[in-house]
């Protein structure tokens, strides 16, 4: 039991880090065990204090850790509402701050003036150990800058562009590509104005009938692909533009052979264009 509490303590240390939330949460709860005047913030007391006892508990703890997979425990921490608590805590606490102050008040705006004080003093305490006691989430490596704003494999990207800048700069026939079924999803996700010779159906097998379903059983027939058909069927649905990858059976030579000048690569893929 004592090896569980301790995967517990350290767990929440995980979680609430090194700050002030927790100690701020944990006197936030016994100031409304010992001061609550309303209803909802009785409630909330109680059931922090039955979710911290179930959580806590070694017993309970060893048996919610055998449905988890290993190092998850902490998620149990989501069902604390510290927020709520923290919040409740301050509707009780700030009226006898008020109360506490206008007692060195000799008429009432004197008391007024006294409680607006006190209250800004513990609200500025407060937020102060809440700030004070955390680290900024854009330093120590937390968050760094996005180069590549769409996710995607930046080969991907190199080579989309290097279609666009060969079409802008010479468009013969349509935008066309001819893909490997790594890169075909990601071709359209980063430029819609690409067409693709095939899709997501030839790629899944579950259109192999047409000009597509061959054209994509070609370029994947790994034992012998049929080089000449292959520069058919890019004749017959239009293609313009090949993309194999580097490490792929179908060689860029043999397309060269077959009226397919190379246009760019990059050291995972290359683009070969209809001439």
């Amino acid at each position: 039991m004592t090896a569980v509490f301790s995967e517990i303590i350290e767990e929440q240390i995980g979680y609430f880090g090194d700050g002030w939330q927790y100690p701020l949460f944990a006197m936030a709860l016994v100031g409304l065990l010992l001061l609550w005047r309303r209803r909802d913030a009785a409630i909330a007391a109680l059931y922090t204090v039955i979710m911290m006892v179930i959580i806590y508990c070694p017993l309970t703890a060893k048996f919610l850790m055998n449905f988890m997979e290993g190092g998850v425990y902490w998620r149990m921490f989501w069902l604390l509402p510290i927020i709520p608590v923290l919040a409740l805590a301050m509707v009780e606490f700030v009226p006898l701050v008020i109360e506490a102050a206008g007692r060195f008040g000799s008429d009432e705006k004197k008391k007024s003036v006294l409680g607006i004080i006190a209250v800004v003093l513990v609200l500025a305490i407060y937020a102060g150990l809440l700030v004070g006691g955390g680290r900024f989430v854009y330093q120590d490596g937390n968050v760094t800058w996005a180069h590549n704003l769409e996710k995607l494999p930046e080969e991907v990207i190199d080579i989309v562009d290097a279609v666009n800048a060969d079409y802008e700069a010479a468009p013969v026939g349509e935008k066309r590509v001819a893909a490997v079924g790594t890169i075909v999803p990601f071709i359209r996700q980063y430029d819609a104005t690409v067409l693709l010779a095939y899709g997501r159906s030839a790629i899944q097998k579950e259109d192999k009938s047409g000009k597509k379903g061959e054209l994509y059983e070609q370029l994947t027939n790994i034992e012998n692909p049929d080089y000449d058909k292959i520069r058919n069927l890019l004749d017959e649905t239009d293609t313009t533009y090949l993309i194999i990858a580097d490490n792929m059976h179908v060689r860029a030579s043999e397309m060269n052979d077959r009226g397919f000048e190379t246009v760019y690569g990059n050291g995972a893929y290359t683009l070969l264009k209809r001439v």
